[in-house]
């Protein structure tokens, strides 16, 4: 959603490249990217950003997603050990026009206390359209 991208950027926060995700749900292998925000003002301060449809919002519960993020985030070049606690991942989750929110996973998803503090930010096609306006 680039209504978000915009916003961070307003904010001085700086994207770097994506960092691909590989990780295991059930007996399945998935692929992600997260795109980093590095703050330019504090470079402590990050947003993760993660595009993933409602119905996937089970892989970040019950799989490897956020621990196998949180590793390969470790691994860049630009991070230091004082931005694991300052880190944010922002998952932008997109339901269908005709669906619901998928409310118990948001809930424990953002309630998880371990690797990031967690928000999932939820619209439809409608949603994106009018905020983009």
């Amino acid at each position: 959603m680039n209504i978000i991208y915009d916003v961070l950027e307003e904010l001085l926060y700086l994207a770097d490249e994506e960092i691909l995700v590989t990780y295991q749900c059930a007996d399945e292998i998935k692929n992600v990217y997260v795109r980093p925000f590095i703050s330019k003002e504090n470079a402590s301060q990050v947003f993760l950003v993660l595009d993933l449809k409602n119905e996937n919002l089970r892989d970040v519960v019950d799989g490897t997603l956020v621990k196998e993020l949180a590793i390969q985030f470790r691994k860049k070049k630009y991070h230091r050990a004082e931005m694991d606690r300052n880190t944010t991942l922002l998952i932008m989750s997109e339901y269908r026009n005709d669906g619901e929110i998928n409310k118990v996973e948001k809930v424990k998803i953002e309630d998880d206390p371990y690797y990031f503090k967690k928000y999932v930010f939820s619209f439809n096609e409608i949603e994106r359209k009018n905020a983009e306006m």
